[in-house]
């Protein structure tokens, strides 16, 4: 039988824009895996703003930064006496790898406290969410294999500087949430690693977002989209749309649930645009009032320029929402055009005005594609599907590394 013993790391943890994360790590150990999670930074919020469910993930949570400078320098020199030629090696391949830069030394000293917390603690193999950088300079300092979970889009921007082609080398198992994804961590490996490269999608609690969908007429029509106000996102197309709906005199709110580093610019647009009143800034929303947001809402919508499966995007078609997303990336294998939800091409503020104008229009396809998307989720992305084949995976990929 396999010894379920694995770590985990990732960059931050709990975090908000992450909770797939939590709910992996805390799927597995309700399938028997013991999961030394640990994370670079601390989480994004004090503690009284966590759920106990991410309180109690915290209290089990190794952090890398706030280990302590004492800790940290010994962790380093212990290494540095016991593997010197490792730790050399290692700290020049770190500056030369991808886009050579002295910053890679933060990701070196990163490597060495990861590697030291884990073998102190007797795990032999760790799995990795954002941080592969880290994992892959650990393992050529000490006795730990990794395998590692490739999000995307970011990482097929630059493949080259984020060093794709020799993390699937070094990784005993690659997952990738898509089929596009794995696609595009195939187009940039080596083909004699594909074999290490698997897809398990992400997914939810189907339970948790529910609600009898919406029937008749909606005035206002309420949308609403979820996600960190980044560039990336698409928020001025969101907003171009969303002026010339009022052009054409159409009654429309959009709540918008998310903060982030275009708050406050997009806040001035809204602003000078005079839209106040069909454009509303949430901000930093937990699960309890997102789920509420979704359930007051008519549809759901999304103007983003890369992402790899939203899981907000699985979140509301389970909720019954009818979904207006772009046609993009991963995303098309969670809705089909017409069917499960409504595609248009990335930066058409026309077309997704017109997209919103044809669920307002048509009640019996908003509620057709309400019951298609709801079925989607659980034939695809449920969580009490999904965790346990990635159990599997890990079992049938990993045994040997385990311990």
């Amino acid at each position: 039988m396999t010894t379920r013993r694995i770590g985990y790391l990732v960059s931050q943890y709990p975090t908000v824009s992450h909770t797939f994360i939590l709910r992996e790590i805390r799927g597995l150990r309700a399938q028997g895996w013991d999961i030394q999670s640990i994370s670079i930074g601390n989480p994004d919020r004090p503690s009284d703003k966590l759920s106990p469910e991410e309180q109690e993930e915290r209290q089990r949570t190794l952090y890398v930064k706030s280990a302590g400078v004492g800790p940290i320098l010994a962790a380093h020199f212990a290494l540095l006496l016991k593997r010197p030629a490792a730790f050399l090696a290692t700290m020049l391949y770190a500056v030369r790898l991808g886009h050579p830069s002295l910053h890679k030394l933060l990701y070196f000293a990163e490597a060495v406290v990861v590697g030291t917390m884990l073998e102190k603690r007797g795990y032999r193999h760790v799995h990795v969410h954002f941080s592969t950088t880290v994992t892959l300079l650990m393992a050529r300092l000490f006795p730990i294999t990794f395998s590692e979970t490739i999000h995307g889009s970011d990482e097929f921007i630059d493949p080259q500087g984020f060093a794709m082609a020799e993390k699937v080398a070094a990784a005993k198992l690659t997952v990738a949430i898509s089929l596009f994804g794995q696609s595009q961590v195939m187009r940039f490996s080596d083909a004699a690693h594909w074999d290490r490269i698997a897809v398990c999608r992400l997914g939810i609690h189907p339970r948790v977002f529910d609600r009898a969908a919406k029937t008749g007429e909606a005035s206002p029509f309420r949308l609403i989209s979820v996600g960190r106000l980044v560039s990336v996102k698409g928020l001025p197309i969101l907003l171009e749309a969303m002026e010339l709906l009022k052009q054409r005199g159409r009654r429309v709110v959009l709540s918008l649930a998310g903060g982030g580093p275009e708050m406050e610019r997009f806040s001035a647009r809204v602003q000078a645009k005079q839209m106040q009143d069909m454009v509303i800034l949430e901000g930093w929303c937990d699960q309890t009032k997102v789920r509420a947001l979704y359930a007051a809402s008519d549809a759901f919508v999304m103007a983003s320029f890369a992402e790899g499966i939203p899981v907000v995007l699985m979140e509301a078609m389970a909720m019954r929402l009818p979904c207006i997303a772009t046609r993009i990336t991963g995303i098309p294998e969670l809705i089909e055009d017409g069917v499960s939800g409504l595609l248009v091409t990335p930066s058409d503020a026309v077309g997704l005005a017109a997209a919103v104008e044809r669920l307002m229009d048509d009640a019996a396809l908003r509620q057709a594609m309400a019951e298609a998307g709801r079925e989607r989720v659980l034939r695809e992305y449920d969580l009490d599907q999904n965790i346990p084949q990635l159990s599997a995976l890990y079992e049938e990929r990993l045994s040997q590394y385990l311990g």
